[in-house]
């Protein structure tokens, strides 16, 4: 059972030179599915477009003489976790440094910095200054750091990070996806964050919390009644998801959900 949404969206925050505040979304879901199988998803779909707009699998850029300066193969895709491209650029000890070395070390390759980062944000300073602009081709970036997506499941082999990918293309990220959070216990910790008016921490990715289907289509009500009881969130009698609104929606996170995003 899948689902998807099409539709405008303007989001006053997280504003930078490559992010317009106003722009069109594609958006999905997938009931019994997980960031691998929305990974899945956003290849089959980029490829599919590109082929029957382009009529090619390569995507040329060309200067004024014509001369070819960029070429992307959408026939190749690559699958990278977050950890393993930083420590390719930063070095090989970079999560065994204490967070004042991280900071210093950050500050020494040119990442700009702010005081008041912490300690996962210096490391995403990092990946966009040094690694994010050199994803050329078709790259899915995995297991980000849990502070990044809130909401999202955390890795079983590394509780550190979450079950997410990032689909970088041309040196920036044009895809998030991940495997939505639903562990009741997990999921009221997030929610009474929220609700007690923390800012969950930015994300210098793409990937904020407001991108998880969970936090952005609830309204108020609907986080206060999952914060108070948290079995709403939990599978019950093996109930199957349906897709009718946003009560649908919570029936597919106790299943066991993924979802993308796409600026289209």
């Amino acid at each position: 059972d899948r689902l998807f949404e099409i539709g405008k969206n303007f989001r006053n925050e997280g504003l930078s030179r490559r992010h317009n505040p106003e722009f069109t979304m594609l958006e999905a879901y997938c009931a019994f599915g997980d960031y691998a199988t929305m990974m899945e998803t956003v290849e089959s779909l980029i490829k599919h477009i590109a082929q029957k707009v382009l009529g090619t699998m390569v995507i040329e850029t060309k200067d004024a003489e014509g001369k070819v300066t960029k070429s992307i193969d959408l026939t190749n895709w690559k699958r990278a976790r977050y950890k393993d491209l930083v420590k390719e650029k930063a070095g090989a000890d970079w999560f065994d440094l204490s967070s004042a070395e991280r900071r210093q070390r950050a500050h020494d390759l040119g990442a700009e910095i702010g005081k008041e980062y912490e300690d996962f944000e210096v490391t995403g300073a990092v990946f966009e200054k040094l690694i994010e602009p050199t994803l050329i081709q078709p790259t899915f970036v995995t297991h980000l750091p849990k502070e990044l997506v809130p909401l999202a499941k955390l890795s079983p082999d590394d509780p550190t990070t979450v079950e997410v990918f990032e689909c970088c293309i041309n040196g920036q990220e044009i895809s998030p996806g991940y495997t939505e959070q639903n562990d009741p216990i997990a999921q009221r910790t997030t929610l009474e964050h929220q609700a007690g008016g923390e800012q969950q921490p930015g994300c210098s990715l793409g990937l904020r919390a407001e991108a998880s289907g969970a936090a952005r289509r609830a309204s108020a009500d609907a986080k206060a009644r999952a914060a108070n009881d948290p079995s709403e969130l939990t599978p019950q009698n093996g109930e199957k998801p349906s897709f009718l609104d946003w009560e649908a929606t919570m029936e597919m996170l106790r299943a066991g959900a993924a979802c993308f995003a796409m600026l289209i």
